[in-house]
């Protein structure tokens, strides 16, 4: 079985424009990034996100539970009006995203997903080339091409 490895140098070159809710850590294992945890039952079912607080677009809109769950109901091909030809096989194990408060999504799957941190950090490889992200708001959507899923540009404080 032949496994694909991503890329660090250039995965290190994407990062310096954009930023996900984890990222890859020295231990081989994913911490959190623009996320504060994320954190699973104890079965893997069940994941809590909780972002950081502050965190904002470029266009100063904020990066907020209905941002991550509209993306991720968007990638999974659940969001109105944006089917999704990729992401929809990879994420069919997620049963139901849910925001439980303005800085907290709970992410339900079908199975244990063990790796799903990882999915978190990894998806910018694969989603480079969607046109825009789901955002509650609609105002500067010329501007908005460049934040693509959990791509913010500038870091967590």
């Amino acid at each position: 079985m032949v496994f694909h490895l991503p890329d660090y140098a250039g995965y290190g070159g994407v990062r310096a424009f954009y930023d996900t809710l984890t990222v890859p850590n020295g231990e081989g294992g994913f911490s959190p990034y623009l996320a504060k945890s994320v954190t699973p039952n104890e079965d893997h079912t069940e994941w809590t996100i909780t972002l950081r607080e502050g965190i904002t677009f470029h266009d100063g809109s904020p990066l907020d539970a209905t941002v991550v769950k509209n993306n991720l109901d968007a990638y999974r091909g659940t969001y109105p009006g944006r089917p999704s030809l990729l992401f929809m096989f990879i994420l069919q194990d997620i049963a139901d995203t849910r925001v439980d408060d303005p800085l907290t999504v709970t992410v339900t799957t079908k199975r244990p997903w063990v790796s799903f941190p990882a999915f978190l950090t990894r998806s910018q490889e694969s989603s480079a080339a969607n046109a825009l992200p789901v955002n509650t708001n609609a105002r500067s959507v010329m501007t908005k091409k460049i934040n693509r899923f959990f791509f913010i540009p500038g870091s967590p404080s």
